[in-house]
């Protein structure tokens, strides 16, 4: 099982400040979750959120798994 990668990036403009986060495979090929966040600690909850459900579920498929 690969590691995870959480991302959390922000740009601003003249009219808002955007904060984006994304989940990665350890070796970064694919996105397994995205989202934006309209703050840093919003961003950085749904990351955190979705870094776990990413866990659990790998978890529970690999239950009874050879």
């Amino acid at each position: 099982m690969d590691d995870l990668i959480g991302e959390l990036q922000v740009t601003a403009s003249d009219y808002a400040t955007r904060f984006r986060w994304r989940v990665l495979s350890g070796d970064r090929r694919r996105v397994l979750r995205e989202g934006t966040g309209d703050n840093y600690a919003m961003a950085g909850r749904l990351l955190g959120d979705a870094m776990q459900h990413i866990v659990r579920d790998r978890a529970r498929n690999s239950v009874g798994a050879v």
